[in-house]
């Protein structure tokens, strides 16, 4: 099963699509778990280039 985000559809560097996808993933109740974003983001660091420009294509 997949979810597509039909509004969102493109290529976009990668530090935005982590920054996406801890925002929903880590709201509840219009709360942030601002530990797991940062856990989250620090994995996603480890092994992706987050610099501004990073992007998808080589």
């Amino acid at each position: 099963m997949a979810v597509l985000d039909w509004d969102r559809l493109g290529v976009r560097p990668y530090g935005e699509e982590a920054a996406w996808t801890a925002q929903v993933q880590f709201r509840l109740g219009g709360v942030f778990d601002l530990d797991r974003i940062a856990a989250f983001c620090a994995g996603y660091r480890s092994v992706i280039d987050l610099s501004e420009g990073a992007s998808r294509m080589p």
